[in-house]
C-alpha cells in the first residue's frame, strides 16, 4: 500500500482496490495527502462502513488535477466507470447540480436539477457546488423574470404569485405577457447562461435603443441595468455548457469516448510526467509560404475543446519554410501569459518540426512534454490509422500495433488540427 508521505498536497482522486485489483472506492480531495491520511491514525474515521471498508483495502492509488473542479469531474466519470460497491453503500455516488430550462414548454420554468432527461429541455452546468448553481438561477430570474413554478402550479394559476409583485416574473401564467416576448426572455437566459456575454449584450443593447426610440424610458432603463449587471456577473464567472467537453455527460456519451486507459497508455508510451489530461496539436497550412496558417487545437480527455482553439496568421516570414512557421505559431502561443499550458503537445511533421518545438519551449523555458505525429511514406491519405509518433532525444519512432486505440487518439488530434487549420486558410485565401 502506498505510504502516506508519497501521496501530494494537491487535488485529485484517490482509488481504494481490493488484493485483485478491483475498484472498491473512489473519492475526490482538495488535498490529496491530507484527505487519505484522514483514513488512519487515531483521527480516522470511526463509522463501521469505514472500518469494514479499509479491512479490506490492499491498495490506494492516485490521479492529480488542476483543480478542485477537475477532480470533482474526474470522480463522477471514474464512479460511472467501475462502479465501486462502496462508493454506492457509503451514499458517496453524487450526481451533479444543472440548471433546467424547460424550452419543451410554451412558457419554458427554470429550475435546479440533479437529473438529465431526454424531453427535449435545455441543462447547464455542470456546477461544482449547490452554491454555485443556486448563485445562477437568481440572477437569471432576477435579470430575465422566467418563471420558477411547475407545471401543474402553472396550469392552475388564475392571479399571478408573488414572483410577479417583486418584480421576478412576468406572469405568462395569466396572460401578461406573450409567448413572443417569453420567448425572447428565454433566449436571452439561455445566452447568459451559455456565457455569450457579446451575443447577449449585443441583443439586450437593441432593445435598449428599441424602447428609448418608442419613448419607453422606464423600458430602457431596465435594459440599461441589466447589461450592467450581466456585464459584472459573466466576467466573474465561467459556465461549463452541456454539449461541451468538460461535462461529464459527454465524457460518457462521446462517440470516442476518452477511456482512462489510453491515457495512461499515453503517460507510459511517452514518457510523460503527467496524465494528459489536456493535449494540443499544432498544424501549418501554406502554398509556397503564402498566405500561411496556423492552427492549435485542444482535446480534454478524449473530446475536443473548441473554446481554446487558437488561429494565427503567419507574419514574420513569406518564405516557404514550414520550421519557421512553426517557430512562430508556437513562441507566440506559449509566450501568451494567460493561456493555460497542456499536458502534451503534438506537432503535425516529423522529427523537424519536433526540433523547433523542443527549441520553442527551451527557449521559453516552458516545461511541456513534445511528440510528433508523421504521416508514414507513401501513404496518400492525411486520415488514417497508421503514423509515426517521434519523441524529442530518441532515434526510433515510438512502437504502437496498428490500430491502437492510444495511437488513434493522437492520429484523431492530429487530423482535426489539420482540418482547423486548412479551414482556416481557404477563408483567407478566398480573401485574396
Amino acid at each position: 500500500m502506498k505510504t502516506i508521505p508519497n501521496f501530494p498536497e494537491s487535488p485529485g482522486v484517490y482509488l481504494m482496490k481490493d488484493a485483485s485489483g478491483r475498484v472498491l472506492y473512489v473519492g475526490k480531495a482538495k488535498n490529496l495527502k491530507k484527505r487519505v491520511a484522514s483514513y488512519f491514525g487515531r483521527e480516522s474515521d470511526n463509522r463501521y462502513q469505514i472500518k469494514f471498508l479499509m479491512g479490506k483495502v490492499e491498495n490506494i492509488d492516485f490521479i492529480t488535477t488542476r483543480t478542485e473542479k477537475e477532480a470533482l469531474l474526474l470522480e463522477y466519470k471514474l464512479i460511472k466507470e467501475h462502479k465501486p460497491k462502496y462508493n454506492i453503500e457509503l451514499k458517496d455516488s453524487k450526481t451533479f447540480v444543472r440548471i433546467k430550462l424547460s424550452t419543451n414548454h410554451p412558457f419554458p420554468g427554470i429550475y435546479i436539477t440533479r437529473k438529465v432527461q431526454k424531453t427535449g429541455a435545455e441543462y447547464f452546468g455542470p456546477y461544482v457546488s449547490p452554491r454555485a448553481c443556486r448563485v445562477m438561477l437568481n440572477q437569471a430570474v432576477q435579470f430575465f423574470k422566467l418563471r420558477t413554478c411547475s407545471d401543474m402550479e402553472f396550469s392552475n394559476r388564475s392571479r399571478p404569485c408573488i414572483q410577479y409583485d417583486i418584480g421576478r416574473c412576468t406572469a405568462p401564467c395569466v396572460g401578461y405577457v406573450s409567448k413572443d416576448d417569453y420567448a425572447m426572455q428565454a433566449d436571452d437566459a439561455i445566452l447568459f447562461l451559455n456565457g455569450k456575454k457579446k451575443d447577449l449584450i449585443f441583443d439586450l443593447k437593441a432593445k435598449m435603443r428599441r424602447a428609448s426610440g418608442q419613448l419607453k424610458y422606464e423600458d430602457a432603463a431596465h435594459f440599461r441595468d441589466i447589461i450592467k449587471d450581466v456585464r459584472y456577473s459573466i466576467e466573474k464567472q465561467s459556465v461549463m455548457k452541456p454539449e461541451d467537453v468538460e461535462t461529464p455527460a459527454v465524457w460518457d456519451e462521446a462517440k470516442e469516448s476518452y477511456d482512462f486507459i489510453i491515457g495512461q497508455q499515453l503517460k507510459k508510451r511517452l514518457h510523460l510526467l503527467d496524465f494528459p489530461h489536456f493535449i494540443e496539436c499544432v498544424d501549418i497550412s501554406n502554398i509556397g509560404g503564402k498566405i500561411a496558417s496556423g492552427a492549435i487545437v485542444c482535446f480534454l480527455n478524449g473530446s475536443p475543446m473548441k473554446s481554446r482553439y487558437r488561429l494565427f496568421n503567419i507574419t514574420k516570414s513569406d518564405a516557404p519554410s514550414d520550421y519557421a512557421m512553426m517557430h512562430e505559431v508556437l513562441e507566440r502561443r506559449f509566450a501568451h501569459p494567460g493561456w493555460e499550458l497542456p499536458e502534451l503537445l503534438l506537432v503535425d511533421g516529423g522529427k523537424g518540426q519536433l526540433s523547433i518545438a523542443s527549441k520553442v519551449l527551451a527557449d521559453l523555458n516552458v516545461h511541456v512534454s513534445v511528440a510528433a505525429v508523421a504521416k508514414i511514406s507513401g501513404s496518400h491519405k492525411k486520415s488514417s490509422d497508421k503514423a509515426n509518433i517521434y519523441l524529442p532525444g530518441r532515434v526510433n519512432e515510438v512502437k504502437f500495433k496498428r490500430g491502437d486505440p492510444a495511437l488513434l487518439y493522437l492520429i484523431r488530434i492530429r487530423d482535426e488540427a489539420h482540418r482547423f487549420s486548412i479551414k482556416h486558410y481557404r477563408r483567407r485565401h478566398e480573401k485574396f
